[in-house]
């Protein structure tokens, strides 16, 4: 399920987010999750939820960097127990194809490529899935915080330092966080995010290289994946139907459940073992809707039809709940300043 995290990445999070001093009652309220729902090895969340929980960390803590610490602090907390499986590579660049392929087990946000640009231009690329890197800034610096710590780590093995680091948005007022965790040369505003690396630390024989012990892990982590990908197979008939029901302007689990040509019971069990509860999957699918509409220039009211509410009000109490605001509110902090929101007047009331 593209845009998605899943729920044992998840736990680890908010267990670390705890520790930053955002409690996990208040993490498990915004996520509208209980504590039992995590406990669902194969789970997974619209990655959208997570965004909504690190903008209200980060409002809470006052600390607009807390995604980027809470990337480094995931990889210094969890190496010993997943990123180690990266040290067994023989180098680099077979670290950075491993690393493509079975990070999505944790969170499904984008592509990971090894690139060669000329000598001394080795690059771990991340191409993520979404186009809006300011609005998905958080969701970036989760990631890089995490990918950084894991490669910085992995390149002392080869004997060399990293070259820089490459981030597709502005530099930061105060770079004090930024600096204090990449500790080399920042490149801000780029169009493509990566990591470089000299010809030395991309090719250079890893230190704990241990062919046998990879083989073992992989053989583990396929296991995940292929069943992963049957998961990901039920997930996009699920989203297909979402949107036709959203599209006739009825949703129901009942009448997705029919449109997938299954009894209710049936689906509601192959729901549970898929990951995120069905008003989860409803609320993303929405989400991206709307800002695809917002985007063709229609109106509140237009929208909240074309999303299949019952009014415009219903799609407010809705906003709220994913941001904390209206649409009227979100639009005007997403688009350019002074963009007409709409020439009718919002309803913004409950």
């Amino acid at each position: 399920m593209k845009m998605s995290v899943s729920y044992r990445y998840l736990n680890t999070n908010l267990d670390l987010l705890e520790g930053f001093g955002f409690p996990r009652e208040m993490s498990l309220s915004t996520l509208n999750l209980t504590e039992g729902m995590l406990e669902d090895l194969n789970g997974r969340m619209s990655v959208e939820l997570f965004l909504n929980l690190m903008n209200q960390a980060a409002k809470t803590l006052s600390d607009p960097h807390i995604a980027l610490r809470l990337g480094h602090k995931f990889r210094v907390a969890t190496f010993a127990e997943t990123g180690s499986v990266y040290v067994y590579c023989k180098n680099l660049e077979d670290v950075i194809k491993m690393n493509g392929k079975y990070q999505k087990l944790a969170i499904d946000v984008g592509n990971v490529a090894s690139v060669n640009d000329g000598p001394d231009r080795n690059f771990m690329t991340f191409t993520p899935y979404y186009e809006d890197m300011e609005r998905y800034r958080p969701i970036t610096d989760i990631v890089m915080g995490a990918y950084f710590t894991a490669y910085h780590w992995l390149s002392w093995g080869s004997g060399e330092e990293m070259l820089g680091v490459k981030l597709p948005y502005a530099a930061p007022d105060d770079l004090k966080t930024h600096e204090s965790i990449f500790q080399m040369p920042l490149h801000f505003n780029a169009k493509q995010i990566s990591l470089q690396f000299s010809d030395a630390a991309m090719r250079g024989t890893l230190i704990s290289y241990d062919p046998e012990r990879l083989a073992r892990i992989k053989t583990k982590l396929d296991g995940i994946f292929n069943q992963n990908a049957s998961v990901e197979s039920f997930e996009t008939s699920v989203d297909a139907a979402i949107r036709a029901a959203i599209k006739n302007g009825h949703i129901t689990s009942h009448v997705v459940a029919d449109r997938m040509g299954l009894t209710w019971s049936a689906f509601r069990t192959a729901l549970k073992r898929s990951g995120p509860v069905f008003r989860d999957r409803v609320d993303g699918i929405r989400q991206t809707l709307f800002q695809d509409y917002v985007a063709e220039g229609r109106s509140f009211s237009q929208i909240a039809m074309a999303l299949a509410y019952n009014d415009q009000a219903a799609m407010n109490r809705a906003f709220r709940r994913w941001y904390g605001m209206t649409p009227t509110q979100w639009k005007a902090a997403h688009f350019e300043e002074g963009a007409r929101v709409s020439n009718e007047v919002p309803v913004e009331s409950d």
